[in-house]
């Protein structure tokens, strides 16, 4: 599973020299990472406000989340 971050303007969220990225990379089942819980979510997204905040501070940052039932296991 792929969870990651983007803007209509700037693309997938990374640095600019694309050293830094959103992106997170899950391996979802109990022999892997897991589950990918809300906590989960909330560190990703902690880590891409600093993220932006560090590189586009002159921009606006509005997160959207879709929460669809059909996640839930």
């Amino acid at each position: 599973m792929v969870s990651d971050f983007v803007s209509s303007n700037q693309g997938w969220c990374h640095s600019p020299d694309g050293q830094e990225s959103a992106q997170i990379v899950f391996r979802a089942e109990k022999v892997q990472d897991g589950w990918y819980t809300n906590q989960d979510i909330l560190d990703q997204t902690s880590w891409t406000m600093d993220l932006l905040e560090r590189h586009y501070p002159e921009l606006e940052h509005v997160f959207v989340f879709n929460n669809a039932p059909r996640h839930l296991k």
